[in-house]
């Protein structure tokens, strides 16, 4: 059996063979010659994080309810993630989820906040299959004293790094690109009487 490596034919260019090859041969030349680079794994993918939303406490009818976040990385290799912007920093400095109630989006109070370059304090890990937790009240934020439906949507994005693989020589951390986070929509009812104390 012959087992050599075959040599890749070369692909057509439209602008020299013309002659040679025409009409649907030359499109499917050039599809065929195409697929392996659209099929070539990206050197980035998309971070592995489960995102989900939730209220604390459960209850909707809570006279100031939380909200929680849980991000669970279901990759194989950890990751080291920017707080701003997110519901980790611990506080209000970006409107990092929608909110809305009877389908109306409610503005955001919170705080604004301007930047420089981030800290290495301004980070966390989250190792290979591990699950993290943030707990923020909604207010000031967000009034959500009003009866109604209510969705909350996330809105932030993660960015940061690839943390090098356990036990692989070439340990470079390499640059997440920033992507959306990925979490299914918080819907609740609040009763139309809510004790304000």
């Amino acid at each position: 059996m012959n087992t050599s490596l075959k040599t890749p034919r070369s692909c057509p260019d439209p602008a020299l063979d013309h002659l040679r090859v025409r009409g649907a041969a030359a499109v499917l030349a050039l599809l065929a010659c195409a697929a392996p680079a659209m099929s070539a794994p990206t050197m980035n993918p998309a971070p592995p994080l489960h995102c989900t939303l939730r209220l604390d406490p459960p209850d909707p009818a809570a006279t100031v309810p939380r909200l929680q976040v849980e991000v669970r990385n279901t990759g194989t290799r950890g990751m080291r993630l920017l707080r701003w912007g997110t519901p980790f920093e611990g506080a209000w400095f970006a409107a990092f989820v929608t909110v809305t109630r009877d389908g109306v989006a409610l503005p955001y109070q919170g705080a604004m906040v301007k930047r420089g370059a981030p800290r290495p304090e301004d980070h966390f890990t989250l190792t290979a299959g591990r699950t993290t937790r943030a707990v923020i009240a909604f207010e000031p934020a967000f009034d959500l004293t009003a009866p109604g439906r209510y969705r909350v949507s996330a809105a932030w994005r993660w960015q940061g790094w690839w943390l090098p693989l356990t036990g692989h020589a070439s340990g470079a951390r390499m640059p997440l690109s920033p992507v959306e986070a990925a979490c299914e929509a918080l819907e609740f009812t609040r009763p139309a009487t809510l004790d304000r104390k």
